[in-house]
């Protein structure tokens, strides 16, 4: 598990966690939205219908660390 901190409110600590997001799985789009990133989840809920839910079993995996980049694109900095 990951910590960040965003520089203008240290006070402030977000984790990630490692590997495979159950979370993802079993709350989908929503989890996406909660998290901010609403273009990733319409993306992903279009996906999983082109595939006819194939792919949400695969978004899972890739999900912790795209909330990391989101967060590095917010100016999140890991905490050392």
């Amino acid at each position: 598990m990951k910590i960040y901190i965003h520089p203008n409110n240290p006070a402030k600590e977000v984790t990630v966690g490692d590997g495979y997001a159950w979370w993802v799985l079993l709350f989908g789009l929503w989890w996406f939205w909660f998290k901010g990133m609403i273009a990733r989840g319409f993306l992903t809920w279009g996906l999983n219908i082109i595939t006819l839910g194939i792919a949400w079993f695969f978004i899972p995996a890739f999900a912790n660390r795209w909330y990391e980049q989101h967060l590095i694109e917010k100016g999140y900095k890991l905490k050392s």
